[in-house]
């Protein structure tokens, strides 16, 4: 529990009773934590509730207040424009978080679904992506010589091994492949506009 403490508006983020008593002039508090106020003729140590700051788009804090009320001492905020320089370096520092967000989520990977096969799992690592495009350059080599039917075989994210066509290896690069692409074309579309807080939330992705 937070504590706030009057007079001289100090705050603890948990009961400590030895500095919040000297904070107030030699108080005796109790060693045990309180559930409730601990007041004197001219001393005052309360809940503390602060829901924290969300500032609407464009605005930063101009002010935080802690009124104290029934017993019980609650934070609220005030909020102004952004300067030009301070959206400025917000949208830098979201930019370089959305790249960060588009790599988390072209590594964590995708479920495509293989016609003939059904729902497979693909991850984005480098090594895998690396293993995919031997596997497709092979397909696409045998199919240019007519070679329809050799199975390739294929680990996908969830451990499983599936014996696929070299059409159905093709058809999976492709799809994999797609996958990254419109994660990328999420994230140039993130980037265009005024980037917003919550850029990591799925409704922005594919």
């Amino acid at each position: 529990m937070q504590w706030y403490l009057t007079p001289g508006g100090l705050e603890f983020s948990r009961w400590l009773p030895l500095p919040m008593s000297r904070a107030i002039g030699n108080v005796s508090l109790s060693t045990v934590e309180p559930q409730a106020a601990q007041t004197g003729s001219n001393w005052g140590v309360y809940p503390l509730t602060d829901n924290g700051a969300s500032p609407p788009a464009g605005k930063v804090v101009n002010k935080r207040t802690v009124t104290v009320s029934n017993g019980v001492a609650t934070a609220s905020y005030t909020y102004r424009d952004m300067t030009v320089d301070e959206l400025a370096t917000q949208q830098e520092a979201r930019s370089d978080a959305v790249n960060a967000e588009r790599a988390r989520r072209i590594t964590e990977g995708t479920t495509v679904n293989v016609t003939g096969v059904g729902a497979i799992p693909v991850a984005g690592r480098e090594e895998d992506t690396r293993n995919l495009q031997g596997l497709v350059t092979a397909a696409q080599l045998r199919l240019a010589s007519g070679d329809t039917t050799t199975a390739i075989s294929f680990r996908d994210d969830a451990n499983n091994m599936h014996a696929l066509t070299p059409a159905q290896v093709v058809e999976l690069w492709e799809k994999a492949a797609g996958y990254i692409s419109a994660v990328y074309a999420a994230s140039w579309t993130l980037k265009d506009g005024t980037i917003p807080a919550d850029y990591a939330d799925d409704r922005h992705w594919p």
